[in-house]
């Protein structure tokens, strides 16, 4: 497992983990997470799913566990942006 951290295009600083398989099957799958639910709750998943040739990244949306800022003032977050921003910038 990799940390991985990607700036948005808004520059938004997003964490994210990159899960790589010892023997790749050459696909890649984008773990989004439920609404407020950290990407720690599916490392096991991504764990096996690794361990079964696939890569995987799992990653918080911007305002949430390890991609929340330390000073939340005037931070805006939303889900349209999670999916107009987040998503892009990791994809």
């Amino acid at each position: 497992m990799e940390k991985l951290l990607i700036t948005t295009q808004d520059q938004a600083i997003i964490t994210a983990h990159l899960f790589l398989p010892v023997h790749s099957n050459r696909k890649l799958l984008v773990i989004n997470s439920a609404t407020g639910v950290k990407q720690q709750v599916y490392f096991s998943f991504a764990r096996y799913l690794a361990e079964n040739g696939f890569t995987v990244i799992a990653y918080d949306y911007r305002g949430i566990g390890l991609s929340k800022p330390r000073n939340i003032k005037n931070f805006k977050a939303s889900m349209r942006i999670w999916g107009s921003e987040d998503f892009k910038a990791i994809t």
